[in-house]
């Protein structure tokens, strides 16, 4: 999934590093991998401490990722973005049966900061970044052939041309051998109602030359992400050595997971991730001051 890539630290698990957006912990504890990830243009640095990070940096056995979004200056500024990519010069894929599939990448942004009218130590800067991809999952499976959806498995055979015997449930005892079904077929009063109900939701074989009912379903079906990354900062001087700063960030990526059953299943795939940030410096004496960050997500 787009939203879900790690990484592996000194040889660690992939789970094992911590997430830090302007001193704020973003990382997402189901997984513990990245809560969110800020666009390209909200980024001023980022640093990645591999070994030997200090006791402000806890809960991690592999890497600290650690990462500073900008902020406005007195002078406006913005920035604007896209890149694409679509299936215009793709070759078809091998496995397509001769139809080139479709494949649309859109990663568009924009972002803008500066001075807030009327405060003059008052500074802000946002950014939005959107991404619409659609691409085609070639499937190739195996589902109930027209006989078996009728309880008919007397031309179901393994790899040796044998009939695969199905055997009658209800008629095993104790220390008794099972029962096959007469011609080996399941009587349709002997169904389970839940089992019916599955059935009308798989997809009827379309594949002709299958080899004993095994991949005789094809189908070339959409898969997309529409993913978007918004943020704003908002930067405040008190004095030249006093400062405060507020981050909000917020993820929303609905996914389509292809599928062979219909409809395509819509599934949240990251729900509305949100990380908002507070942090604050302050002096205590010559040459020495205390950063205090509180975060949630």
């Amino acid at each position: 999934m787009y939203s879900d890539q790690f990484v592996s630290i000194n040889g660690s698990r992939p789970n094992q590093n911590v997430f830090i957006i302007d001193g704020g912990n973003a990382t997402e504890p189901m997984f513990n991998g990245p809560a969110i990830y800020p666009s390209m243009d909200d980024v001023q640095e980022y640093k990645i401490q591999t070994s030997n990070f200090s006791a402000e940096f806890s809960n991690s056995g592999g890497g600290v990722i650690n990462i500073t979004t900008k902020s406005g200056t007195n002078q406006l500024h913005g920035s604007a973005y896209e890149f694409m990519r679509n299936d215009a010069v793709d070759a078809n894929n091998f496995f397509a049966n001769g139809g080139k599939t479709p494949y649309k990448f859109n990663q568009f942004g924009a972002s803008f900061g500066g001075r807030i009218p009327k405060m003059k130590e008052t500074f802000f800067f946002m950014s939005y970044e959107g991404l619409r991809w659609v691409q085609t999952a070639v499937v190739l499976g195996t589902v109930p052939t027209m006989a078996q959806r009728q309880g008919d498995f007397s031309q179901t055979l393994d790899a040796n041309g044998k009939v695969i015997s199905v055997y009658n449930p209800f008629s095993a005892s104790y220390g008794a051998n099972r029962t096959a079904f007469q011609g080996n077929v399941i009587p349709q009063t002997m169904w389970d109602p839940v089992a019916k109900n599955i059935l009308s939701w798989l997809p009827i074989p379309n594949v002709s030359n299958s080899v004993n009912g095994v991949n005789d379903f094809f189908s070339k079906t959409g898969s997309s992400i529409y993913k978007d990354t918004a943020s704003i900062r908002i930067d405040h001087s008190f004095t030249t050595s006093q400062k405060l700063n507020l981050l909000f960030m917020m993820n929303n990526a609905p996914i389509v997971y292809p599928s062979i059953f219909r409809p395509p299943l819509r599934l949240q795939g990251r729900p509305s991730d949100k990380t908002k940030v507070i942090s604050s410096t302050q002096p205590h004496i010559t040459r020495m001051h205390s950063i205090t960050a509180l975060s949630w997500s």
